[in-house]
């Protein structure tokens, strides 16, 4: 699956698997330095993280359920499949 930014079409992150490759060079700057904070509400979901960073077998749902959610406005993008 891919995420697409629907006004310009680029793609912004692609799942493979159980990992998730970030495209942007900003974000996944970004989420590598800082991770994906996870609010008190959903942390049970996430074994009980605060953060979940790069590397974490919970980062692709944590960016798909949290990061993408709260910080991206979902609006803005869609999951397409990579055909």
């Amino acid at each position: 699956m891919k995420l697409i930014h629907k006004t310009t079409g680029f793609v912004v992150a692609q799942e493979q698997g159980q990992s998730l490759q970030i495209n942007d060079p900003f974000l996944e700057k970004e989420l590598k330095l800082k991770g994906i904070a996870i609010p008190a509400p959903l942390r049970a979901q996430f074994d009980g993280k605060a953060v979940v960073r790069v590397g974490d077998p919970l980062f692709a749902k944590a960016f798909r359920e949290v990061y993408l959610r709260i910080n991206m406005g979902e609006g803005s993008y869609e999951w397409k499949d990579k055909a």
